[in-house]
Formats: structure tokens, C-alpha cells, sequence
């Protein structure tokens, strides 16, 4: 959150939610530093912890992430699924919040 405070015109992502050592800290650090987005790869505790984070950061702070090749596709995408989300808010998570972010709006994103 250092770094994303000091550029705060910037938008940062913390991939793997932090999964490694530093998963604790997701939430702290979003709080403090609103240009943080989360990408969903290989941290395994997605459906657990995906539904709180969202109900206080939203859907827009959610990055869908593969890690391929070193990843299962499916795997990573069933963690998402499983949260159960509405479809409109997974589509923004698997493709839409990625769009808005490399500017792709109006170029089917989605």
C-alpha cells in the first residue's frame, strides 16, 4: 500500500490476492490505498474470502486471473463461480473490471 499511496493516480494490482505471504493484508491495504485491485490466481481460499471482501470494496476492485500455464483454467475459474455471485457482477469480475482498466470500453470487453 506504500507504493500505491505514493502514486495514487496509478492503479495497482495485488495478484494472487496476496496469497503468499502477505494475504492478511489485502484488506488493510485496500482500505488505505482505493487504486489497489485484487487478481484472483492461485490463492485457494477465493470462495471463502471473495464474498466479505466484496461487501466492502464492491465488484469493481475484482480482477478475474489465470495464471496459465502453471494454473488450471477451470480450477481458477470455478473458485470465482462458486462464490455464486449474480451474472452481471461475475461478468465484471471475469472480463468487464479488465476491460475498464486497459480501456476497452466500447470494444466488447465483455
Amino acid at each position: 500500500s506504500n507504493l500505491a499511496l505514493k502514486f495514487p493516480d496509478v492503479t495497482f494490482i495485488m495478484g494472487s490476492m496476496a496469497a503468499s505471504d502477505y494475504w492478511g493484508d489485502v484488506i488493510p491495504a485496500m482500505r488505505l490505498a482505493p487504486n489497489i485491485l485484487i487478481e484472483t490466481s492461485l490463492n485457494t481460499n477465493v470462495p471463502n474470502v471473495l464474498p466479505d471482501f466484496v461487501k466492502e470494496f464492491g465488484f469493481d476492485k475484482i480482477l478475474f486471473g489465470s495464471n496459465y500455464p502453471y494454473s488450471s483454467y477451470r480450477l481458477e475459474t470455478d473458485k470465482i463461480t462458486l462464490c455464486g455471485f449474480p451474472e452481471e457482477e461475475m461478468r465484471k469480475i471475469f472480463t468487464g473490471n479488465a476491460g475498464k482498466l486497459l480501456q476497452l470500453e466500447g470494444r466488447h470487453a465483455d
